[in-house]
């Protein structure tokens, strides 16, 4: 047969499956199967932060660069320098809005620089929402190039489940809610065009919305966290996770809530993990005073609050000195409808602080 023959057969072939995939596409449409047509799955407009976040490929969603307070790299911090400066330290503290928030990793900042007498540059780039597959996608395809000295990865135990994927259709912005990781980016542009990807996307979504307790789910977040690590020691820096709690003693946490807890630290301890885990200290006191909406004013409460978690009195100055609109914190917010559990109050950020600085002074020193 001729290498013609052979060619127009080819064709023949391709024009085929074209033709087949594009008759299955109007078939979707028509039928009415298009999730955003159909109202099913797990897709959700997004309504609340159109402004400040933009789909990315690879990890799912990031901040809009210069929108909604974020610097230019797209992340809640100050502007950073056009270089990295010498003899100067660098911290990346990757997580979820507990991290956006950015009270523990400014204290975290000023504990460092105190403890190594030095310049240490502690970076926020927490992006509200984001699990374990959305961090592992920033720190392979943003974080490594940043020149660090030390990553950090923050979780809490609602970071081991979904992972928001953000796409846009006809000029407005939609959600994905799967476990399975972001899409690449030849991905993300057929899920935004075709109602056929976004069909199967979803029916792989739905089959994966378990949290630690199913083990195919847990396999890839074992392998994310892995790879982590991986990524750090290939360019020789060293890789920390920091673990919040749920703000609540641990007898009245959601059973769900506890076999994530007891399956992640299982999880660290056999893949070897470097984990510095703040229930004990978090949950070894009031943990009211820890609350980030309460009834009464916390400013006013602080002095006895100190007092209650052992702390010195000097620590009010430190808190209080900080942008509480910034943090968003000391707040009386809906007060008797919803305690948040999850974000901690400044008191609760300078406490995570004071249990990181040591171990974190020791990563960073010659």
């Amino acid at each position: 047969m001729t290498l013609r023959k052979l060619m127009a057969r080819a064709l023949l072939v391709l024009g085929g499956l074209v033709g087949g995939l594009l008759a299955v596409e109007v078939g979707v449409r028509m039928g009415g199967l298009d999730p955003l047509v159909s109202q099913r799955g797990l897709l959700g407009a997004e309504t609340r932060r159109g402004d400040c976040v933009q789909p990315a490929p690879y990890m799912g969603y990031e901040l809009v660069p210069g929108g909604c307070g974020a610097n230019s790299l797209g992340f809640q911090d100050r502007e950073p320098p056009a270089s990295k400066p010498p003899d100067s330290k660098r911290v990346l503290v990757l997580g979820d809005s507990i991290t956006e928030q950015r009270a523990y990793v400014e204290i975290l900042e000023l504990m460092l620089g105190e403890r190594l007498e030095a310049q240490v540059d502690v970076w926020n780039m927490g992006v509200t929402g984001y699990s374990v597959l959305n961090e592992l996608e920033m720190l392979r395809h943003r974080a490594l190039d940043l020149e660090p000295d030390l990553v950090v990865l923050q979780l809490c135990l609602n970071d081991f489940g979904v992972t928001p994927v953000l796409f846009e259709f006809q000029g407005d912005l939609y959600w994905l809610r799967a476990a399975t990781g972001g899409m690449d980016r030849l991905g993300l542009w057929l899920f935004e065009r075709s109602a056929l990807a976004r069909l199967i996307k979803l029916h792989s979504a739905s089959k994966h919305m378990q949290g630690l307790g199913d083990p195919a789910h847990e396999a890839r977040v074992s392998a994310a966290l892995v790879e982590m690590q991986r990524l750090c020691q290939q360019r020789g820096v060293p890789f920390e996770v920091v673990l919040f709690p749920t703000l609540s003693p641990r007898d009245g946490w959601a059973a769900s809530e506890e076999e994530t807890y007891v399956r992640f630290v299982e999880l660290a301890a056999t893949h070897g993990i470097p984990f510095t885990d703040l229930t004990p200290r978090m949950l070894g006191g009031p943990v009211d005073d820890l609350l980030r909406y309460r009834g009464d004013p916390v400013f006013a409460e602080l002095d006895s609050a100190l007092d209650r978690w052992g702390l010195d009195p000097s620590v009010a100055d430190l808190l209080q000195g900080m942008d509480a609109r910034m943090l968003g914190l000391g707040k009386n917010i809906q007060p008797h409808m919803y305690q948040d559990t999850t974000h901690p109050n400044f008191l609760g950020h300078y406490l995570a602080a004071e249990a990181l600085v040591e171990k974190l002074a020791l990563q960073l020193e010659p």
